[in-house]
C-alpha cells in the first residue's frame, strides 16, 4: 500500500512460510498486487486467482480496479 512493491513482494513472500498463511485471501491479494506491479504477471495471476478463488470477487471491492480487470484476462470472473 506504500507503493513499495519490491519490498512488499519479498515480505509477504516471508510470511508465506508462516502458519495459517497459504490460503488466506488477503495476503494473496496483496502479494499478487505486488507481483502484477512489478510486471510479473504470471505470478501476479496465479496470486490474484488464489484470492479470489478464497474470497471472491468481493476481495476486490475496495481495491484499484484494475487488478480484477486483469484477473478476468485470466480467469472467468462469476
Amino acid at each position: 500500500m506504500a507503493g513499495d512493491f519490491e519490498s512488499g513482494r519479498d515480505n509477504l513472500t516471508n510470511v508465506m512460510h508462516c502458519k495459517g498463511a497459504i490460503g488466506n485471501p488477503f495476503i494473496h491479494l496483496r502479494l499478487g498486487q505486488c507481483q502484477l506491479e512489478l510486471g510479473n504477471h504470471n505470478r501476479a495471476a496465479d496470486e490474484l486467482c488464489r484470492a479470489y478463488m478464497g474470497a471472491g470477487k468481493e476481495i476486490f471491492e475496495t481495491e484499484d480496479p484494475k487488478y480484477i480487470s486483469f484477473l478476468s484476462t485470466k480467469v472467468e470472473i462469476k
